[in-house]
């Protein structure tokens, strides 16, 4: 059997959107989904489900947060594909990390909604300061 190599980040954001989408049901059917980030080495949807929600990210790099899905959980898959990893950020407390970790010009755009950045980082910060005081993620985006 001839091994396939898959070039991740010439893989289509549809398909990442799909490889996103299935995890999600894991909350429930999605109701509602949002794209907050997508480039050449990461993407991010905004999930809301029936049993809940949250921020699901794909990304090519190995970010500083615990990943739900890695590549790295298949060693028996070598060069089969190169590694991935998916993160989860629970709607109810894990967002905030992932909110604070993204620069102001995304944040607006996809959380606006007549909110002003500053309110937005305080909620957020609250939030964080609460359920994660010590983590600090970053995102290279």
């Amino acid at each position: 059997m001839r091994k396939v190599k898959v070039n991740l980040a010439n893989w289509p954001a549809a398909d990442r959107r799909k490889l996103l989408r299935s995890l999600a049901l894991n909350w429930g059917e999605v109701n509602w989904q949002q794209t907050v980030l997508s480039n050449d080495k990461m993407t991010a949807i905004n999930f809301v489900c029936s049993g809940h929600g949250g921020i699901l990210l794909f990304s090519l790099e190995k970010l500083n947060w615990t990943a739900e899905l890695s590549s790295e959980q298949y060693p028996n898959w070598p060069g089969l594909l190169p590694h991935f990893y998916v993160y989860e950020f629970e709607e109810d407390c894990a967002w905030a990390v992932f909110y604070l970790a993204l620069p102001d010009k995304l944040k607006i755009k996809q959380w606006g909604n007549g909110m002003t950045i500053e309110r937005l980082n305080e909620y957020a910060e609250r939030s964080k300061r609460e359920y994660f005081p010590e983590e600090k993620l970053t995102i290279p985006c």
